[in-house]
């Protein structure tokens, strides 16, 4: 079977069109995490997350290609660094 990529990839970030809505989405998905979780257990659990959603989905808007990117590059330590950045944006909303 031959499949071009945007068939290969999850498109199951379709609902958040723009860098504000994903924010939002974000924010509450943490929030809720929060609720259940300390801090460094959400931080690692959301680590576990980019590092699949990063392989399996699609990106949609020019910033999530960027968090990709830096992804794609980062260690282990560097990837700890964004998702902490990711969860201090995403609680200033």
């Amino acid at each position: 079977i031959n499949m071009d990529t945007t068939t290969k990839c999850l498109e199951v970030l379709d609902f958040a069109t723009d860098w504000k809505d994903w924010r939002k989405a974000l924010k509450k998905t943490i929030d809720s995490s929060r609720s259940y979780y300390e801090d460094e257990t959400v931080q690692i659990l959301l680590t576990k997350l980019n590092s699949f959603l990063n392989k399996q989905v699609c990106v949609s808007s020019n910033e999530e290609k960027l968090i990709q990117d830096m992804w794609e590059v980062a260690d282990n330590n560097e990837r700890k660094t964004i998702t902490t950045i990711l969860l201090k944006t995403a609680s200033r909303l």
